[in-house]
C-alpha cells in the first residue's frame, strides 16, 4: 500500500515541478533510471532516497506516506 502511495506522490511532485526524470536526477544527484524505476513500481526507494526527495520538494515524510500534511515546515 505505502509503496504505491509513495511512488505516485513522488511522480506527482516531479510533474508538478515541471521536471523530467533526467532533470530531477541532475538536481538531486540520483540516477535517472532509479527515478524511472521508482515511479513505475519496479523498485522501492530506500530511506535515503525518500528523505532526499522529500527535502528537495519541501514535503513532509508523512505526506509522502499518505498520512499527513504536505508542507514539511514546522510552525513554531
Amino acid at each position: 500500500m505505502y509503496d504505491d502511495i509513495i511512488r505516485m506522490k513522488l511522480r506527482e511532485e516531479r510533474i508538478n515541478a515541471g521536471y523530467s526524470q533526467q532533470k530531477l536526477a541532475e538536481l538531486t544527484g540520483l540516477d535517472d533510471s532509479l527515478i524511472a524505476k521508482i515511479e513505475v513500481g519496479k523498485r522501492k526507494p530506500d530511506v535515503n532516497t525518500i528523505g532526499k526527495l522529500a527535502e528537495f520538494y519541501g514535503v513532509s515524510l508523512d505526506w509522502l506516506f499518505g498520512l499527513g500534511k504536505k508542507d514539511s515546515k514546522k510552525n513554531n
